[in-house]
């Protein structure tokens, strides 16, 4: 006898995602991060993300459902993984980045915890330069749009242009009650040197590596070169300043901390889940950017090899400035000082998707000579210093760099 009939009630399906989980795109996707993904991951999760992004988006975003998705699923990898537009990807091509202007400024995120953008240095003779925009300012607008909506990549692309068009900011500087706002125009700029040297005292001296680029190990040697007749007097002494420093390219990395420990000495390893993946990294020409330094660099390289080191870091030290201030206290003793370290030990790749678009995923683990990994939990300094004033000094400033001054007073003391 029949006593009752069950009926089960399903949601109805949304047709965007049965759309995207069997389009190409989203398979493509998916393989990529199978393939290369450092850690291993569940796909349903993925593809809940997926769900559940669609099912919260407004209806009237011009951004595609497969976008969507992919952007959703990579946010649930965390970390610096990140979807890129085809547009970004065009942004990137040499043929615009050629056509593309700027104000000059080097920045980095504020440390308030604002959301602001804080200017590190205008560009000597550059239009922000001439503007009157100073160190510490913190960048309240660009052209209107909040910065603390957007992301440091994000506020350095929305200054660039077409050059002759004009560029509106609003800035916060300390003193000033209302924000200042500043008019200029956009103009081709000389890419910024990755390194910045100065003597502070006799057989002292400051380096600053902003970022690691092709050209870095290079622009170190030639930085020191120049010191060294000014100094006449052989470098016993060096402060090296990674502050606000968020890696980059992985070969530079190599490169820059080959300087400074002997050749053949291990300075990283790294580990992923494909073969290519797990190798080591030693101070030997194949292993890191650039072309090796002449012979005629010899001296430079054996004064950064024999000279006392002590090595400034905050909490935007991160990725590949890490690894070098890990591995030069492993091999060369440097002595850390500043605060700890962002905790960024992933290595990232872009890797390409359909229709010009592309997914950053981390794809190994960074360590240290001697295993150690510093993501997540950062790199504790030596020495600590609490977290400066930003408004009130500039990098590398002798008068007001608190934390190059207890760096040259711990090497002379010694």
């Amino acid at each position: 006898m029949v006593v009752g009939l069950l009926f089960v009630s399903q949601a109805r399906a949304d047709p965007r995602y049965e759309e995207v989980i069997a389009s190409s795109a989203w398979k493509t996707f998916v393989k990529l991060a199978q393939d290369n993904y450092v850690s291993p991951f569940d796909v349903h999760a993925l593809e809940a993300s997926c769900k559940n992004r669609l099912q919260s988006v407004d209806t009237s975003v011009k951004e595609r459902p497969i976008e969507n998705c992919i952007r959703a699923a990579i946010e649930s990898f965390g970390g610096s993984s990140a979807y890129i537009s085809s547009k970004e990807m065009a942004q990137k091509s040499p043929e615009n980045v050629s056509r593309m202007a700027g104000v000059g400024l080097e920045m980095k995120a504020h440390e308030g915890g604002e959301g602001y953008v804080e200017i590190v240095s205008p560009i000597a003779g550059s239009p922000a330069h001439r503007a009157g925009l100073k160190p510490g300012d913190l960048v309240y607008s660009i052209n209107g749009v909040l910065t603390r909506s957007l992301t440091l990549a994000q506020a350095a692309a929305a200054l660039r242009g077409e050059a002759g068009t004009s560029l509106t900011l609003l800035v916060v500087r300390h003193g000033s009650k209302a924000p200042l706002g500043f008019v200029m125009t956009r103009e081709p700029i000389a890419p910024l040197a990755s390194v910045r040297a100065r003597p502070v005292s006799p057989g002292t001296a400051y380096l600053r590596v902003g970022r690691f680029r092709d050209t870095t190990p290079n622009e170190v040697i030639a930085a020191i070169s120049k010191l060294r007749p000014a100094d006449r007097i052989a470098l016993n002494n060096l402060v090296l300043d990674l502050r606000s420093c968020y890696g980059g390219l992985l070969n530079s990395v190599v490169g820059v901390a080959a300087l400074f420990v002997p050749s053949e000495t291990k300075v990283l390893s790294s580990k992923g889940r494909r073969q290519d993946a797990n190798r080591d990294f030693r101070a030997v020409p194949q292993d890191y950017a650039g072309k090796p330094w002449d012979p005629v660099d010899e001296p430079v390289v054996s004064a950064l090899r024999s000279a006392r080191l002590v090595i400034l870091v905050d909490d935007h030290t991160a990725a590949g400035a890490e690894a070098v201030v890990q591995t030069l206290r492993e091999q060369r003793k440097a002595v850390v000082i500043g605060q700890a370290t962002f905790g960024a030990g992933t290595i990232e790749t872009i890797l390409p998707l359909e229709d010009g678009a592309a997914v950053r995923l981390s794809t190994a683990m960074m360590y240290s000579p001697a295993g150690h990994s510093w993501d997540r939990g950062g790199i504790q300094p030596d020495i600590q210093m609490p977290a400066p004033d930003n408004l009130k000094f500039e990098l590398g400033d002798p008068g007001t760099d608190a934390g190059l001054a207890r760096a040259v007073a711990f090497l002379v003391a010694k």
